[in-house]
């Protein structure tokens, strides 16, 4: 919850004066204001507050929002991916319609959504990593590098030290945009390869017809009586007034019956049935974005995008790497030694490959250009066919004799000798060493 703290000290006593009164005051006497309203903070117990720069004026005006980055759960020097990432999860566990009984997960989630408003987009983080919030979200005339009083708002001074001023009670939300959504879809090896058209259904919150996304029973809602209207709330603490948002109608000035059909929520969820075009190329883990089809925006705001996360069945004899593909051919042992000529499968039906006398089990032959077609038409993988040599595990008599009568006249060739002679010196200097 937002906390102002109000001085009723003669410093500050101009919270019914002219506006002229506060126009007039020099740097120093704000600057003297700043220390008088740290040092009320710290004798509260506040010290846990965090304190940013008002893009409005030069001096060191405090304002008691909590860090983006602290909001988000990531360090300030997280990457787009971090952030991204940790906005997905926290709107998620924070969604109103996965909170429907926690009147707290909206306040959050609206936190969660301004947060990553300013730190997705380069812009507005490098302003608030240097001026804070208000220059972030572009509040105020005066530029941040700027001399003396030159741009500032009189009113905004007003609302930010004192909590009066021309907006001073919180106004109801004027809309939202929607939150992205996310889902997955498997598909065949194939339709991976050769990309496909597909039929997906989703369960997505629509506006509800009843309240057009209020959240409210129409008809009910009114001033609230608790704030007047002003959606907050002062509480006399001897010396200070502890301003506060409303705890009736969370700021909202309002106060209204909730919607039946959406119980309050605005949204309804409805299952979509959406065609995804599906490019060839795809890969375990493609994200394919739908632009606009996710959560839809309330009072004109902008809809949510649809992501959908896609997973590959396996082929029951290619094994995909990227955008080359492997497979495994057996040959026979004949084959292998006399050399053959053997028929592979492709992507696009079948290909001849030669193979040479003497040919080894594990040798590999590649088939350029014929594997997965790059995303984007930028050319296409290889197929990398491995040969694996089919040792008979029993022989028929005939054969045996055949076998014996070639292994007299068989020898292996010099490198393989060689590697045979290593084997007997090294054996013989460990057994040495047994004794």
């Amino acid at each position: 919850m937002t906390t102002t703290i109000v001085l009723q000290s003669n410093l500050a006593r101009v919270s019914r004066s002219p506006i002229i009164n506060c126009i007039h005051l020099n740097q120093r006497k704000f600057h003297t204001l700043f220390t008088a309203r740290r040092s009320i903070s710290n004798n509260l117990g506040l010290n846990n507050l965090k304190y940013t720069q008002n893009k409005n004026f030069h001096s060191s005006v405090p304002s008691l929002k909590r860090d983006y980055y602290e909001i988000l759960g990531v360090p300030k020097g997280a990457d787009e991916g971090e952030i991204k990432k940790a906005y997905y999860k926290l709107a998620k566990k924070y969604h109103p319609d996965q909170n429907p009984d926690n009147k707290d997960a909206a306040k959050t989630f609206a936190e969660i959504n301004e947060a990553y408003d300013v730190l997705k987009t380069p812009e507005k983080r490098q302003l608030y990593d240097q001026y804070g919030h208000d220059a972030a979200n572009g509040m105020g005339a005066g530029g941040p590098g700027g001399a003396g009083f030159e741009g500032f708002d009189a009113e905004n001074i007003f609302k930010d030290f004192f909590g009066f001023g021309r907006n001073s009670g919180a106004s109801r939300n004027s809309g939202h945009q929607g939150v992205d959504i996310n889902t997955e879809m498997t598909i065949s090896f194939e339709e991976a390869v050769f990309g496909a058209t597909k039929d997906i259904k989703i369960n997505r919150p629509e506006l509800c017809v009843t309240c057009n996304g209020e959240g409210d029973q129409p008809g009910t809602r009114k001033s609230c009586p608790k704030c007047k209207g002003t959606g907050r709330q002062s509480v006399r603490n001897g010396f200070f007034i502890m301003e506060t948002l409303c705890g009736t109608c969370s700021g909202t000035g309002k106060t209204s019956t909730p919607c039946s059909p959406c119980k309050g929520e605005g949204y309804v969820p409805q299952l979509k049935e959406l065609q995804i075009k599906i490019p060839a190329g795809v890969n375990e883990g493609t994200r394919i974005r739908l632009g606009g089809q996710g959560q839809p925006g309330t009072k004109g705001q902008r809809a949510g995008d649809l992501f959908v996360s896609i997973k590959v069945k396996n082929h029951e004899f290619f094994t995909r790497d990227d955008y080359n593909l492997h497979v495994d051919v057996p040959i026979r042992l004949s084959d292998a030694v006399l050399g053959t000529t053997i028929t592979v499968p492709t992507l696009t039906g079948s290909q001849k490959i030669k193979l040479d006398p003497g040919t080894q089990h594990g040798d590999t032959k590649t088939l350029y250009g014929q594997g997965v077609k790059k995303l984007g038409g930028s050319g296409s993988g290889n197929i990398y066919v491995h040969i694996h040599v089919s040792i008979p595990k029993s022989l028929t008599p005939q054969q045996q004799e055949q076998i014996k009568q070639f292994s007299e006249q068989d020898k292996l060739d010099k490198s393989a000798q060689d590697l045979i002679s290593k084997f007997d010196n090294y054996i013989q200097k460990a057994s040495s060493h047994k004794h």
